[in-house]
């Protein structure tokens, strides 16, 4: 599989805007001042494979979540009652067979909720109709590994493949 983009869940619009601009990445959702399901419908229309989970909450929900539009032309004046009830289509955020890497639920935190916090129906539904996997992500388990890349991520430092951008 290759990447065909990286999207950046943050905020505020400042910070979204130098992910982009600063450090390559494709796009970034506010997710405080932006309708998440909608702005992934624009970023990804082609849906997402991998989703790196560290909020958890309404954020995942969003993204794993099947979102509802309409079937409207924007051109057309439709002169339409606002009670008219319109066809709509499903469109997947997750595609079929796609993996859910969870790596802490910060929305949770400080909810008395287990860790995996569990999901709404609907989105359960959804990852075992797609075959979506939802599994955590420890950092212990690759300790093997660990030299190797910090190797490899400080090469991709030096040679300017990896930005590094510090906050204080």
């Amino acid at each position: 599989m290759q990447v065909q983009r990286v999207v950046l869940n943050s905020r505020p619009d400042e910070k979204c805007k130098a992910l982009v601009e600063d450090l390559g990445f494709s796009a970034a959702v506010n997710y405080r001042g932006e309708d998440i399901s909608a702005r992934l419908q624009d970023i990804c229309p082609d849906g997402v494979d991998v989703y790196f989970d560290n909020v958890g909450g309404a954020v995942s929900e969003a993204v794993i979540e099947q979102v509802w539009h309409a079937f409207l032309m924007p051109d057309v004046s439709y002169n339409l009652p606002p009670s008219t009830v319109f066809h709509r289509s499903l469109n997947p955020q997750m595609n079929k067979g796609g993996h859910v890497i969870l790596c802490g639920q910060i929305s949770q935190y400080n909810k008395d909720v287990p860790y995996p916090p569990p999901l709404s129906d609907k989105t359960q539904e959804i990852l075992q109709s797609r075959s979506i996997t939802r599994e955590r992500f420890m950092v212990l388990s690759y300790m093997s590994k660990a030299e190797a890349a910090l190797f490899e991520l400080s090469q991709l430092v030096k040679s300017a493949q990896i930005k590094v951008w510090k906050t204080i």
